[in-house]
């Protein structure tokens, strides 16, 4: 019987998937930015804590994926510019809190 071929290299890579990502990524981090800015009594402790938890699995997610996206693929930028969005939305929850007012 006759084996079936085996896969030579990295799988193929998914653009599509990738942008996905990259867009809830973006969700993910606007939405925690959002809840930072919101006033004291309007911000839900366990949705801050939930979107926190999101963003740093996307953050960690991005940053390997910069090390494995070919270069011509053009998405790296892409990619950057994501985990910066992402890492400031985390840095505004930390520094809120640092102060006292965060989830």
């Amino acid at each position: 019987s006759l084996s079936p071929p085996v896969p030579s290299g990295p799988p193929p890579f998914n653009d599509a998937l990738l942008r996905a990502d990259l867009e809830e990524a973006r969700v993910q981090a606007t939405l925690l930015a959002d809840a930072v800015r919101a006033p004291v009594g309007e911000r839900d402790g366990r949705l801050m804590a939930q979107l926190v938890r999101n963003c740093t699995v996307f953050q960690e997610r991005i940053f390997a994926l910069v090390q494995e996206i070919p270069e011509e693929r053009g998405v790296t930028e892409l990619l950057l510019t994501t985990g910066e969005t992402v890492g400031a939305a985390l840095a505004a929850h930390d520094a809120l809190a640092a102060r006292g007012g965060g989830g």
